[in-house]
């Protein structure tokens, strides 16, 4: 009896992808908004399907997003992301700062 190897093809990623009638490319910075929650984040990569895009937002966490849930997206500029970058990290300060504040009176 022969056996039967499985072949399969191993697909990489695409670094560029056409979605919505918009050129996403790994780098871009982007703006979605599903249902009520608005992710801005740079693209670090795509998966086989080009529906699934892997970001790093604005707080350095990395999220997979379904683009197909996406009521909008946008291209943002660099600039426009590092503002909202700085701004986020700011947040995050003073929430600690608070955070302290209240540990000390007690």
């Amino acid at each position: 009896m022969s056996e039967k190897k499985k072949q399969t093809k191993e697909k990489e990623p695409p670094k560029s992808v056409e979605v919505f009638s918009m050129t996403l490319t790994i780098g871009d910075y982007i703006k979605v908004i599903v249902g009520r929650l608005v992710y801005y984040g740079r693209i670090k990569g795509f998966h086989i399907n080009p529906y699934y895009v892997t970001i790093e937002d604005i707080y350095g966490q990395t999220a997979v997003l379904n683009l197909t849930k996406a009521t909008m997206i946008t291209k943002i500029d660099e600039e426009t992301y590092l503002e909202l970058k700085e701004r986020a990290k700011m947040r995050m300060l003073k929430k600690k700062m608070k955070r302290m504040g209240a540990e000390a009176r007690e």
